[in-house]
């Protein structure tokens, strides 16, 4: 282990105090005058036989006398090995606060531990000494990992500052952003940054301690501690997710299928009791929000309660929505859930964003046929219009407009929620680049083959402009009479067929297919395929578009398949409508901490009630670190919806970690292994503790060795002196 000097310009001047007793030596070695006399000759005689011995003793005496002020120089330049005393040297110590959302957890005293941690920091920057060098640095854990205070600065009282004003947040913890961010660092300082200590203050709970996730080792030595802010973990109970019955609801004509699912409530308990005959009663609101991105009235939802057997960890509550409840509702909502308190507050609320229209916008893309006709003379446009309004409760929910294939451009589709094609032999290039515009802004396109052509000559247009990654033949394939659609299995139940699960086996088994295209698609994109395992109906969503593309490999005609006179043609259709347009709604959910999926480059974050605005850059955009409600706006100030950002629940875990997997895992960081404060072993990258050396008695030993030398010194110097104690006359 290398020696490492606290003080060098002090060792350096002890060192140079070794030439003094040299110099005294050369000076009393002058040469004198010679006076010669007559006994002299017996005198020479007699020194040149002791000659030899007499330097000998002379040159042992002045080693002493040098090593005697080299070790006094040295004592008093603090020497220490490798990762020593750095009470007695400039440090450049590397402060990690954990400020994740575990660290709001409220201790027996009253304060988080975010507090605690605060100021069991401050005191050790308080510690250091400017003038000595020390220098801080200050880095917080919360997703994602902010260097506050990086490269280390010797403006101590500003660091102080900056830790007394940190606040919690609400993701959580980033070990694998900060391993990268002291990488970085510690690339570019080099040698000029020396060893640094990171000292960690966290609590290292299962939420902010991860130890199922590997820590990517940092490349230059470190000595890094962990400050564990001791506390029992208490239990908790945090809201996971919010699954509102859809994500889009049309006021006007709600259908059977709108409400019939309840609001999914998803929780989580963690600790270290679980123990059972605990009740979390759950709360839902709808909260308005207005044009302005303003909140408006919440209305009350309902609630439920969830009761809690031993060790149970995870449970769902239910929460049934009154079409009542909508009524009067602005455009924009959101759904917020509670639960009740706890020492965790900050995992207790959840939202969903909700967007409420009074109609949906529907284009049928068609030749227009004039006068009526009865049912026997049905074509596809005609089974399609009366699926999307068969009754007058339906219709009051969809507005159908008729389109000429041959004449679309963003000027006809402007306003337009969905888009249903049924004669694509009959759109232009340019009316599939403007299909592929209102599918990228959030629209849904349904495409179907047209009965009254052969070859389907259209399909490598449409997915070049919509940019999908499918295969469709041009040429219909006859199937068996008997083929027939297949029942999905529950794993590959869609979200939109699952609104039927109930009846779906007894649809799709009534569904006939006797010619279809050959569609090959990514298995997650099939939503239905027939009984000779054919696809019938694909929908997926082009890569960077918030809407989604359905197509069915039958054209929607008795000739090809007898779907349009079956129970299924109904739901179906409406399903693929509204789902759909939902899949595009203009809201968005994302938990904090986590990549944002909004695309508005240039754009604006509005906060939705108090709060600062976050502008969006040109490319990429970090995380947001707290929980809230915010207005998305592109450059040109434009609303494009709601982000909703929730808390990390998995981050907010508080059951407990042992020393041993603490020191095991967090470790595997740091080179030069972990020490946990107050102790004297360390653990390396294997696991194993190794002692470290009791650094602070190297000064010590230097003086005992000065003392002891000085007086074998004095010995030495009386013994080459001669001096004879008898003495007489």
């Amino acid at each position: 282990m290398p020696l490492q000097i606290a003080h060098p310009a002090l060792l350096a001047a002890g060192l140079a105090c070794v030439a003094i007793p040299i110099l005294v030596h050369l000076l009393t070695r002058r040469r004198r005058r010679t006076v010669r006399w007559g006994a002299m000759r017996f005198l020479l005689e007699a020194y040149r036989k002791q000659k030899r011995r007499l330097q000998l003793e002379q040159l042992i005496l002045l080693l002493m006398r040098c090593a005697l002020v080299g070790l006094i120089g040295l004592a008093v330049a603090g020497p220490m090995l490798g990762g020593g005393d750095t009470g007695s040297r400039a440090r450049t110590l590397v402060i990690v606060i954990d400020d994740s959302i575990a660290s709001a957890l409220v201790g027996a005293d009253g304060r988080s531990a975010l507090e605690r941690s605060k100021a069991a920091a401050v005191e050790m920057v308080n510690a250091l000494d400017a003038a000595r060098g020390d220098m801080a640095a200050l880095v917080t854990l919360g997703a994602p990992a902010q260097m506050r205070v990086l490269p280390p600065s010797s403006d101590l009282a500003g660091v102080s500052r900056a830790i007394s004003q940190i606040e919690g947040v609400q993701s959580s913890a980033d070990w694998a952003g900060l391993s990268s961010e002291l990488d970085s660092w510690l690339t570019q300082a080099g040698v000029s940054a020396g060893v640094p200590e990171v000292v960690v203050y966290s609590q290292m709970l299962e939420g902010s301690a991860p130890i199922d996730r590997a820590i990517k080792p940092l490349s230059r030595p470190v000595r890094m501690r962990l400050a564990r802010v001791e506390d029992a973990g208490a239990d908790n109970v945090g809201i996971v997710e919010v699954r509102p019955p859809r994500s889009l609801l049309v006021v006007s004509g709600l259908g059977p299928a709108d409400l019939a699912s309840p609001v999914r409530v998803r929780l989580m308990r963690s600790g270290a009791q679980l123990d059972d005959g605990v009740i979390t009663t759950v709360t839902a609101w709808l909260d308005g929000v207005g044009a302005s991105g303003v909140l408006g009235d919440s209305r009350p939802v309902g609630k439920a309660s969830v009761s809690w057997s031993q060790g149970q960890a995870e449970a769902d509550a239910s929460i049934t929505v009154s079409p009542s409840v909508l009524e009067g509702v602005s455009s924009s909502g959101v759904l917020r859930v509670e639960i009740d308190r706890d020492a965790l507050m900050d995992d207790n609320a959840a939202r969903a964003p909700i967007e409420l229209r009074q109609k949906l916008r529907v284009g049928l893309v068609a030749p227009t046929r004039l006068g009526m006709v009865g049912l026997g003379q049905f074509d596809s446009a005609d089974w399609v219009r009366l699926a999307l309004m068969p009754g007058e409760e339906e219709a009051a929910g969809i507005d159908v407009a008729a389109l000429q294939p041959g004449s679309l451009d963003r000027s006809r589709l402007a306003g337009l929620d969905a888009v249903i094609v049924l004669r694509p032999d009959l759109v232009v290039a340019g009316g599939w680049e403007a299909l592929s515009r209102l599918v990228h802004e959030g629209g849904m396109l349904v495409v179907a083959p047209a009965a009254q052509t052969g070859s389907q000559t259209w399909t490598d247009a449409m997915v070049e402009a919509l940019g999908l990654t499918w295969t469709i033949s041009r040429e219909a394939a006859a199937l068996d009479a008997g083929s027939v659609l297949a029942e999905p299995s529950g794993d590959d139940l869609s979200s939109l067929l699952r609104v039927l699960a109930g009846e779906l086996s007894f649809l799709v088994r009534s569904v006939h297919v006797s010619q279809a295209l050959t569609i090959e698609s990514p298995e997650q994109d099939v939503l239905l395929r027939t009984s000779a395992g054919q696809v019938f109906l694909a929908m997926g969503r082009p890569e960077e578009a918030r809407g989604a593309v359905a197509l069915f490999a039958s054209a929607i005609d008795p000739s090809w398949t007898d779907l349009p006179t079956k129970p299924m043609m109904v739901p179906l259709f409406q399903e693929l409508v509204r789902q759909g347009v939902a899949r595009g709604a203009r809201g968005w959910s994302v938990v904090a901490g986590g990549v944002l999926p909004v695309r508005a480059p240039g754009g604006e974050l509005s906060p939705v009630g108090e709060g600062q605005g976050v502008r969006l850059p040109e490319q990429g955009m970090p995380g947001l670190r707290r929980s809230g409600v915010w207005t998305v706006r592109d450059a040109e100030g434009v609303s494009r919806g709601l982000l909703v950002v929730n808390a990390d629940a998995a981050g907010a875990r508080t059951g407990t970690r042992t020393t041993e997997q603490i020191e095991r895992w967090l470790g595997s960081m740091s080179p030069g292994g972990l020490a946990l404060a107050g102790g004297t072993e360390q653990r390396g990258q294997d696991g194993q503790a190794h002692r470290r050396p009791d650094l602070g008695g190297l000064a010590w030993l230097a003086f005992a060795g000065a003392l002891l030398l000085g007086l074998g010194e004095m010995f030495m110097a009386r013994l080459a002196s001669h001096a004879d104690a008898g003495g007489g006359a």
